[in-house]
């Protein structure tokens, strides 16, 4: 039996992409799911070079990359 595993950077934000393609090449960062304490899980290499990485709190994404 063949395992096969498949990486793709950024998943969710590339499906978003899909359904939005104006957003394509924008600063993007996906927040968790309805919890206690929301934080960024992902996000584009636009919004890397913004200075938002995975685990802020939004508002601090915010802060980083207002636009």
């Amino acid at each position: 039996m063949a395992i096969a595993c498949v990486s793709i950077p950024n998943f969710a934000l590339r499906v978003e992409l899909l359904h939005r393609p104006d957003l394509d090449g924008q600063p993007l960062a996906l927040r968790s799911a309805e919890t206690q304490r929301p934080v960024i899980v992902d996000c584009t290499p636009e919004a890397i070079e913004q200075g938002v990485r995975p685990g802020m709190l939004p508002r601090e994404a915010l802060a980083m990359c207002p636009h």
